[in-house]
């Protein structure tokens, strides 16, 4: 994977991480729209912002790690 990309990856989760984090249940809702199967996977997030804020955090953790791995150019 290239160093473009691995950064252009860790931005989008440390970003995504940190408004979720922020507002999740809001954000959650954002992301809700689609097929069905996709509305009754994100329903527990909107009953339990505690959950997305936790999944936030993580997906903050990784888009931290992935911009530490990437090489200096």
């Amino acid at each position: 994977m290239s160093n473009k990309l691995k950064d252009m990856i860790a931005i989008l989760l440390i970003g995504d991480g940190v408004v979720a984090l922020l507002r999740p249940q809001r954000h959650v809702l954002l992301w809700k729209d689609g097929p069905e199967f996709y509305q009754d996977l994100m329903e527990p997030f909107v009953k339990m912002p505690g959950l997305t804020r936790l999944l936030s955090l993580f997906e903050i953790m990784v888009g931290l790690w992935l911009a530490s791995v990437a090489e200096d150019v």
